[in-house]
C-alpha cells in the first residue's frame, strides 16, 4: 500500500511540475496593460513638454526663405524657387534648399557663407540666417526644418525598424504605434531609451505601466533616439520557445506512468 502511495505521489509531483511550467509561460492581462494603478475616471498629469532639440553634426536642414522682392532672389540661382500663392497684393518669392551640418558643426549658406549650427535650436539657426539676409533681401522670412527625424525601435515589437516622423511632440507611444505595438512578451516596465546628448549616449529605462511617465521629458522622442523593448522572463518559458516534441514526450510519459499505477 505504501509503495502504491509513493507511485501516486510521484505522479502528482510530475503533473505539478508540468502544470507549473505551463502556468509560468502564460501572459496575463496585467502583463500587457499600460498605465496601471489609477482608478479615477479622469487623471491629470502635468506635462513638461519635449526638450528642445539641439542640432548635431550630420543633421540635414531644409531652409525656406521668403522675400517680397523678386529681383533679390537672383543670388539664390541654382536653388529651388517657388512663386507665392495667387491673390491680391504682393506675392512673396520663396527659395528652398537643403544643407548638411559638417563635422565642425557648421553649415555652408549661399552668398552669406558658413556659420555655426551645431548645439543650437532650429529657431535660433533660422534667426541667424534671417539676420544675415537683411542686407540682401527685402523683409526676409526664414524657416528651418530638420529632414532627418528618425527613431529606431527594436526588441519585442511587432515591426522593428527605423521610422521617420515630422512632428516635434512625437512621443514614445507614437513610436511604439509606428512599430505595430509591443508583442505579448514585451516587458512594459523595461523600455530602454538611448539618446545622444552632447556626444554621450545616455540610457533611460521607461515604465509604461506607470502613468507618471506622461510627466517625463523622455516621454517625447528626439531625432536618432533608439528604443529597445526588453523581452519578459515569461517568453523563455512560453509555448513558442518550448519545443513541441519535448511537450508531447513529457505528456506521453506522464500518461504511461499513470496507466502503470492504475
Amino acid at each position: 500500500m505504501k509503495f502504491r502511495y509513493c507511485k501516486y505521489a510521484g505522479f502528482v509531483v510530475l503533473m505539478a511540475v508540468i502544470s507549473g511550467t505551463l502556468s509560468t509561460s502564460c501572459v496575463t492581462m496585467r502583463d500587457v496593460e499600460y498605465f496601471q494603478g489609477h482608478d479615477t475616471l479622469t487623471t491629470v498629469f502635468q506635462s513638461v513638454g519635449p526638450n528642445e532639440y539641439l542640432l548635431k553634426p550630420g543633421d540635414e536642414l531644409m531652409v525656406h526663405i521668403a522675400s517680397l522682392e523678386e529681383s533679390s532672389f537672383g543670388v539664390f540661382s541654382g536653388n529651388a524657387r517657388l512663386s507665392g500663392y495667387p491673390g491680391n497684393g504682393t506675392v512673396p518669392e520663396r527659395s528652398v534648399f537643403s544643407c548638411r551640418i559638417d563635422r565642425q558643426g557648421e553649415v555652408q549658406m549661399p552668398v552669406t557663407g558658413k556659420f555655426t549650427a551645431a548645439g543650437r535650436s532650429l529657431q535660433a539657426v533660422g534667426e541667424s540666417i534671417r539676420e544675415s539676409l537683411e542686407n540682401i533681401l527685402n523683409q526676409p522670412v526664414v524657416t528651418v526644418d530638420l529632414m532627418n527625424r528618425y527613431v529606431t525601435i527594436i526588441g519585442e515589437v511587432r515591426n522593428p525598424g527605423q521610422y521617420p516622423y515630422t512632428q516635434s511632440n512625437f512621443t514614445l507611444l507614437d513610436a511604439i504605434g509606428q512599430a505595430g505595438d509591443l508583442t505579448d512578451y514585451g516587458d512594459r516596465q523595461k523600455i530602454i531609451l538611448t539618446r545622444n546628448i552632447e556626444g554621450e549616449n545616455r540610457l533611460v529605462t521607461m515604465d509604461l505601466t506607470n502613468p507618471q511617465i506622461l510627466s517625463s521629458s523622455y516621454f517625447y522622442v528626439q531625432p536618432n533616439d533608439v528604443i529597445y523593448v526588453k523581452p519578459s522572463k515569461k517568453k523563455f518559458w512560453s509555448l513558442q520557445q518550448m519545443p513541441y516534441s519535448v511537450m508531447l514526450s513529457t505528456l506521453t510519459t506522464a500518461l504511461f506512468i499513470f496507466s502503470v499505477l492504475k
